[in-house]
């Protein structure tokens, strides 16, 4: 089973790599980078998270980011380490921030801690992972 990720890339200065990434994680990705289509992306593709990244963009509002993506887990990609900018998304509501760059094994990593998921070593051999091993 391929988990769905929703981009939203509404950063200042394009991470193209993060898509990349997102599929070299496993994940099937379809991207947005404006507010406007979110509500229709969500109910055609169905989500299983979604990944705004926002890069060092200070302007977005937070609050109205996760209304337009309501009832799915978020997590949130900045450039650089901005407390404030950090601490704004997560009490507006964001399951987690990261501050880019970013690995691959983090990236999949903290998107499979966000959903609740565990290693199959940590749920013992009848645990199945529906996220693919990461390739090594």
């Amino acid at each position: 089973m391929t988990v769905r990720v929703l981009l939203l890339d509404i950063a200042d200065s394009s991470e193209p790599e993060l898509g990349a990434l997102l599929v070299r994680c496993g994940f099937s990705v379809r991207g947005a980078n404006e507010f406007e289509n979110v509500t229709a992306l969500m109910r055609e593709y169905a989500p299983a998270l979604v990944v705004i990244n926002v890069g060092s963009a200070r302007s977005i509002e937070a609050d109205q980011a996760l209304r337009a993506v309501a009832g799915v887990p978020v997590v949130v990609v900045c450039a650089g380490h901005d407390a404030d900018l950090i601490v704004r998304w997560l009490e507006a509501g964001a399951d987690t921030v990261l501050v880019s760059p970013l690995s691959r094994r983090e990236l999949g990593a903290r998107i499979k801690a966000v959903l609740g998921w565990r290693s199959s070593s940590a749920r013992g051999a009848a645990g199945q992972s529906p996220l693919p091993a990461a390739p090594r």
